[in-house]
């Protein structure tokens, strides 16, 4: 059985995952910011956040840098990594799902189903 939107939202994700992954990857290195949380993100500066599209994945909790391979959605934690006197953090992009799911739809009716071709 042929489910078009399920195969959009499948194909938006593979593309979403490998895009990301590579892109992380590249700017990481090429930074030489290396380490666990290079695949899910990038360090900026900790004055330009508030102006950009990104979430913080790193806070301080107990005293403690914590930092989480997703988005820290505490609007104080800017603040909690500026007290402590941070200076670049690790942030992820706030990126529309919107976007993938076009591209996903655009690359099923151009291209087609990838699985009739097994």
């Amino acid at each position: 059985m042929y489910i078009f939107p399920l195969f959009v939202l499948m194909a938006a994700l593979i593309m979403t995952a490998v895009i990301m992954l590579v892109y992380f990857t590249a700017l990481n290195i090429r930074r030489r910011d290396i380490g666990p949380t290079m695949f899910f993100g990038y360090r900026m500066d900790l004055e330009e956040v508030p102006e950009r599209m990104v979430w913080p994945m790193q806070d301080y909790i107990d005293g403690n840098l914590v930092t989480s391979y997703g988005a820290v959605n505490d609007p104080a934690a800017l603040q909690r990594l500026r007290d402590a006197g941070e200076v670049r953090i690790w942030v992820t992009p706030k990126i529309p799902f919107l976007i993938p799911i076009l591209a996903g739809f655009l690359f099923m009716v151009i291209i087609g189903n990838p699985l009739f071709i097994l």
